[in-house]
């Protein structure tokens, strides 16, 4: 199994892939038009009744200022 960036990522690629998905982290799509490169953060696929079924999720993260102690 592929290991992501961040424990999110981890969780959603073990999740996909305990589900029977074929699992890819950081897949590159393109480059922007000012440069650098963009990327899929989880990639799942699959066929099920001989149709590919393909799961692309992007993982975020909220953070609130209550909630961060420093």
């Amino acid at each position: 199994m592929p290991f992501g960036r961040n424990w999110s990522e981890e969780l959603v690629a073990e999740w996909l892939s305990l589900d029977g998905y074929l699992v890819e982290i950081g897949l590159p799509v393109g480059s922007g038009t000012s440069g650098g490169r963009k990327e899929a953060d989880v990639i799942g696929a699959k066929v099920i009744n001989n149709n590919l079924e393909i799961m692309h999720v992007e993982v975020g993260f909220f953070t609130s200022k209550s909630l961060c102690k420093f």
